[in-house]
């Protein structure tokens, strides 16, 4: 009895002699890089939709800042920033009415946002997206989106 005493004690002692790691995930990401500079015409919100092969209706919404693309909610720089660009790369191709943005991950796979310019309300988009050995066989969707 007297040996389990002991152990809780040293338990006890050791438990309170831990490091405080207390917000050593709150940090902001090591870098603050830029990626994308979206054109005039595309920056603000866009939502539409997509029905798949499936007939499943597929909500998409994307926001451009003068130096941010946000889709469904997620900053692409944000997320470059935190996984390296080792791991996730981008690249814009712009002109007066086309906004192309190609994303690579893991040089493995990769995604391309073609945005068209229709009208100050609308754009369209094709996303493409799939493994680059088997490009044949990838994704693609095509969505009108409206300015919100």
């Amino acid at each position: 009895m007297k040996r389990l005493g002991l152990i809780i004690m040293a338990l006890l002692f050791l438990i309170s002699c831990s490091v405080d790691v207390s917000g050593i995930f709150d940090v902001s990401p090591i870098r603050n890089d830029t990626y994308f500079t979206p054109p005039i015409w595309i920056q603000g919100e866009w939502a539409g939709e997509y029905v798949n092969i499936y007939g499943t209706k597929v909500l998409k919404d994307f926001r451009f800042t003068q130096n941010d693309f946000i889709a469904n909610g997620i900053s692409y720089n944000e997320r470059i920033n935190a996984i390296s660009t080792t791991y996730l790369s981008a690249t814009e191709q712009i002109t007066n009415t086309n906004y192309k943005i190609t994303i690579m991950h893991l040089s493995i796979n990769k995604d391309i946002y073609d945005f068209k310019y229709i009208s100050n309300s609308e754009i369209t988009c094709i996303y493409e997206s799939g493994v680059l050995d088997d490009w044949d066989n990838r994704n693609i969707e095509n969505y009108i989106l409206l300015k919100k």
